[in-house]
């Protein structure tokens, strides 16, 4: 995977690409790849190659998203202390001065 300010410009770019099919109904310019509990699981592809995206529901503020980042990152670390393997996981923000919008990142 790529670092965050790559995936950042690539998640900017699909969130639009959400933003118009939950508007319009539209959803050619998205790939969807399954779903999830709650989320839909998109593609995304930046200079460094393609990925999932799971975009979170929007948060409240910065607070609310960088506390919901420690609880995944603890979650994550609990997990590989019971020996059990993850996927690369990335939480990425995306730059939005109305909404705090987040997709977790991984690997194909």
């Amino acid at each position: 995977m790529t670092g965050t300010a790559t995936w950042a410009a690539a998640l900017t770019a699909l969130e639009a690409d959400v933003r118009h099919a939950l508007a319009t109904g539209d959803q050619s310019a998205v790939r969807v790849l399954g779903y999830g509990e709650i989320s839909v699981v998109l593609a995304v592809e930046s200079d460094g190659g393609a990925a999932a995206a799971k975009r979170l529901p929007e948060f409240p503020d910065e607070t609310a998203l960088e506390g919901y980042r420690a609880t995944f990152g603890d979650y994550l670390d609990a997990l590989a202390a019971a020996g059990v393997e993850t996927v690369s996981s990335e939480l990425v923000r995306v730059p939005d001065d109305l909404r705090v919008v987040a997709y977790c990142v991984q690997p194909l």
